[in-house]
């Protein structure tokens, strides 16, 4: 009876194959490998191996301890295993407006915060080179960062938090109030939402920079109709009515029964606690050009991709398979139609006279090659 291996799992070996090499094939092998093998351990530095491809983003942040203007190279904490490459990075202020693009300085002692690629290849240099930054976020040293609503304005200082803050020659001022820029302290109000960035002196703080903002400014009202009434401070444009003052334009002598285009903005009253609502003032009123009708038999169709369209709206003029289409109010539209969409268009030619801008003439037309007037667009795809 045959006996059990009482370690089955190892694998047996002949003898022969267990016999040592000669003395020149070590010698032979320790030449070719040994010098691979040392400049590998130098190339990768002390304790370090060759690491796998990192792809996605990642982060690193630390103060600053020097920053090298032609290079743009920033160390961080005094490591050269920390360095930032920040050449080509997008550079903002930490905990600054989403609007203020200003790029501040960076130095030691600003605290530094970078979006790096990882490296998508295998490094085994020591020490590697510098992360390569897509964008950073500094905040500059000695500055605090306050958020909040100002509390009151004086004559050489802001309320924040409670706390007074000074403004002086170097106070940099944005924001806007209501569609008007903030430029200063006097722009400033009790109320608004305001970022500070401070400097402090013992118990003083004075603001190296100010981003404030209040109500944001209303956006104008578009809207078409046909002239009801005509007053001397105010019109009647289908169920509104808006006021006219000396700064509203009106273009193409508009009369009772014609259709305008009106712009118009919501203006407040001085003083809201008097009951007094607000009300509608026309930017502008502008004679819409109706096209006569068509005559039995100029009715025609033709198919093409939508090449421009108005940037607003629907109402304008398009290019249509290189052909210049007036769309109007009556013009009936099946689908979405977008540039690129393959169209069916039917209408009829008009000679010579289109809509124009505002602005381009007293009676808001000028001469145009034959436009075509869409009584209907098909999106087809």
């Amino acid at each position: 009876m045959p006996r059990m291996n009482p370690c089955p799992f190892r694998a047996t070996v002949p003898p022969r194959f267990l016999s040592l090499p000669s003395p020149g094939v070590v010698a032979l092998l320790l030449v070719v490998l040994l010098p691979g093998a040392l400049g590998a351990q130098r190339a990768a530095g002390p304790g370090l191996a060759s690491t796998t491809p990192v792809k996605k983003p990642a982060v690193v942040n630390g103060v600053v301890t020097s920053f090298d203007e032609t290079t743009k190279v920033a160390t961080l904490i005094g490591s050269r295993l920390l360095q930032v490459d920040l050449s080509s990075a997008r550079i903002l202020m930490a905990d600054a407006d989403p609007s203020d693009a200003t790029v501040p300085p960076i130095g030691p002692g600003a605290h530094l915060t970078a979006l790096v690629e990882a490296p998508d290849i295998t490094i085994t240099i020591f020490p590697p080179p510098p992360l390569k930054a897509l964008q950073a976020f500094v905040r500059l040293p000695g500055l605090a960062f306050l958020h909040g609503e100002i509390e009151g304005v004086g004559t050489d200082s802001f309320s924040m938090l409670h706390r007074p803050i000074l403004v002086d020659s170097r106070t940099v001022f944005s924001g806007e109030d209501g569609g008007n820029p903030v430029r200063g302290l006097s722009d400033l109000k009790a109320g608004m939402r305001a970022e500070a960035w401070v400097v402090a002196d013992g118990d003083t703080l004075t603001a190296a920079k100010v981003v404030a903002h209040g109500q944001p400014a209303p956006k104008p009202i578009f809207f078409r109709g046909v002239v009801k009434a005509i007053e001397a401070d105010s019109w009647t444009i289908g169920d509104m009515t808006v006021g006219v003052t000396v700064d509203t334009k009106i273009v193409g002598d508009p009369h009772l029964g014609d259709v305008v285009d009106v712009v118009a903005k919501v203006v407040n009253p001085p003083n809201p606690m008097m009951g007094m609502p607000s009300r509608l003032v026309a930017v502008s009123i502008v004679k819409v050009f109706l096209p006569p009708p068509p005559f039995p038999g100029e009715i025609t169709s033709f198919d093409g991709p939508v090449q421009a369209m108005p940037p607003s709206g629907t109402m304008g003029l398009w290019k249509i398979a290189d052909q210049m289409v007036m769309v109007i109010e009556l013009t009936k539209i099946e689908g979405s139609p977008k540039v690129g969409s393959q169209v069916t268009v039917t209408g009829y030619t008009l000679p010579t006279m289109a809509a124009s801008p505002v602005g381009t003439g007293s009676s808001g037309l000028s001469p145009m090659a034959s436009p075509f007037i869409a009584l209907s667009i098909r999106t087809k795809s």
